[in-house]
């Protein structure tokens, strides 16, 4: 297996690079917190208008999308929040 990227996507168009997935979820939901804290449950739930409170994780294998092997072969690990 070669290099493994785990980026935590915001839909507003940032992105952060992790080495690990429970790195990019711990980011994706400590980001998640944030934005409940700051707009309330409602509004943070609602930003995302292609997933709940708008972030979501890809993976990259040697530079080439794997989010959707991922899915397939880990369903227990969500690539967003509900």
């Amino acid at each position: 297996m070669g290099d493994t990227e785990f980026r935590m996507t915001a839909e507003a168009g940032d992105a952060e690079t992790y080495g690990t997935y429970e790195e990019a979820y711990g980011a994706m939901t400590a980001a998640a917190k944030q934005d409940i804290a700051t707009q309330g449950e409602e509004n943070a739930r609602g930003s995302g208008a292609l997933h709940p409170y708008g972030y979501s994780i890809e993976i990259f294998r040697d530079g080439e999308d794997a989010t959707e092997n991922w899915k397939h072969n880990y369903p227990n690990k969500p690539l967003a929040l509900d």
